[in-house]
């Protein structure tokens, strides 16, 4: 079908888009506490740890990432886009 080209092409670029992506994920402590935030990539390796989600956007922007970050602080799993905004 002619749509289905478009559609194999959008699914390919999401593809992408996932493994390329770098997300944010907040590290709790407690029920409530943020004691860091971290940059990883979408294997779960930890490229770096900061005090501030601004301290670990601008990293990861300098770093030529392009993060994202939970929309819900527990709501954090990769494979869901819609849990994620880009920061």
């Amino acid at each position: 079908m002619p749509g289905d080209h478009n559609i194999d092409k959008v699914t390919r670029a999401i593809g992408e888009i996932e493994r390329l992506r770098t997300e944010l994920k907040r590290i709790t402590g407690g029920e409530n506490d943020i004691d860091d935030y971290v940059v990883e990539d979408h294997a779960d390796h930890v490229l770096a740890t900061f005090k501030t989600q601004r301290e670990a956007v601008e990293w990861a922007k300098k770093n030529g990432h392009a993060p994202h970050v939970a929309r819900v602080r527990h709501l954090n799993d990769k494979k869901k886009p819609d849990h994620w905004r880009a920061a």
